[in-house]
C-alpha cells in the first residue's frame, strides 16, 4: 500500500498514518519504516532532517540491537552512489553497530557488505571501506554501485587510504591516552602554549581559517622525534579551534625543523 501512496502521490501526513497503521501490528518489520523515510526525503514530500530525525526516533522507539539493526535498514535505502546530503545527517557508528547486528544474527551477506562499503564511502572511512571491499572481492552489485567503474574507483581509494587512516587512528588513541594520563593535561598546555605563537602566525597568512588538529611526536628530551636520535615520549594532539588545517604546505611553518628549533628553546 506504501508503494500505491508514493504512485499517486500521497501527501507526507496521509502516508504516515498509513505507516502507523501498518507499523501497529509489526514495529520491527523494516520495510515499512525503510519506505517512509525514503518518502521523507526533500526529493519527495519531507525537509531536510526529516528522514534523519525519523530513523534515530524509530530506532530509539525498537530501542537495543533491534532498533540499530532497524537503524542500518532505514540507511540502507537512504543511502546511493550520487550525491544524498541526508544519508550524510546519519550517524555513522550507529549504521555500523546495526551492520554487525545483521551479520551477527544472520551471518555475512554480499548485498550488505556492499551496503556497508558504500556507507563507508559516504562517510570518508576509508579503513572500514577497505575492510569491505576486501570481503566482497570482486562481488559488486551493480545496484548500489550503479557503474563497475564507480565501485572500483572507491576500492582503489579504500585501499589506498586505508594503511594511513589506521596509522593515524593508533597515534590519535595513543595522543588521547596520554592526555588522559596523570600528567597529561600539564603537559598538552604546555606543548599547545609553546606552540600557540607559531600556529597564528601561520594561521594570519592562511585562507584557510576552519579549525584543525595535528600530532607531535614528541622524545624525552622534549624535542620531536627523530631529532638527534630522540626516543619517544609520545604522541600529542595539539588542537586550534579557530585557524587553518595543517600543515602551512608551502611555507612549512610548522615542520618538523621549526618545531624542534622552538622546543629547542622552550622545552615542554
Amino acid at each position: 500500500m506504501q508503494l500505491v501512496a508514493k504512485a499517486e502521490g500521497w501527501d507526507l501526513a496521509k502516508s504516515t498514518e498509513l505507516f502507523k497503521e501498518a507499523s501497529a501490528a509489526a514495529p520491527d518489520y523494516y520495510y515499512y519504516h525503510r519506505y517512509l523515510a525514503e518518502y521523507m526525503l526533500p526529493k519527495w514530500e519531507g525537509e531536510e532532517g526529516d528522514a534523519t530525525n525519523f530513523a534515530e526516533q524509530s530506532a530509539n522507539r525498537l530501542g537495543g540491537t533491534k532498533g540499530d539493526m532497524l537503524y542500518f535498514r532505514i540507511g540502507e535505502k537512504m543511502v546511493c552512489a550520487c550525491d544524498e546530503p541526508e544519508f550524510k545527517r546519519l550517524s555513522w557508528p550507529r549504521l555500523q553497530k546495526g551492520y554487525e547486528a545483521i551479520e551477527k544474527a544472520y551471518g555475512p551477506s554480499i548485498s550488505d557488505l556492499n551496503t556497508l562499503a558504500l556507507m563507508a564511502t559516504k562517510n570518508n572511512d576509508s579503513v572500514a571501506a577497505d575492510s569491505a571491499f576486501q570481503r566482497i572481492s570482486d562481488n559488486y552489485d551493480i545496484d548500489k554501485w550503479v557503474t563497475e567503474d564507480y565501485f572500483k574507483q572507491m576500492k582503489t581509494w579504500a585501499s589506498q587510504f586505508a594503511p594511513l587512516e589506521a596509522r593515524s587512528r593508533k597515534i590519535q588513541a595513543e595522543a588521547e591516552a596520554n592526555a588522559l594520563s596523570p600528567e597529561g593535561p600539564v603537559y598538552q598546555n604546555k606543548t599547545e602554549a609553546t606552540l600557540a605563537n607559531i600556529v597564528q602566525a601561520c594561521a594570519k597568512e592562511a585562507d584557510d581559517k576552519s579549525a584543525f588538529q595535528f600530532m607531535l611526536q614528541i622524545g624525552e628530551d622534549g624535542i620531536p622525534k627523530g631529532r638527534l636520535g630522540a626516543r619517544s615520549h609520545g604522541n600529542w594532539a595539539v588542537r586550534s579551534k579557530k585557524y587553518l588545517r595543517f600543515p602551512c604546505e608551502e611555507r612549512g611553518t610548522l615542520s618538523q625543523a621549526s618545531t624542534s628549533r622552538l622546543l629547542d628553546k622552550t622545552r615542554v
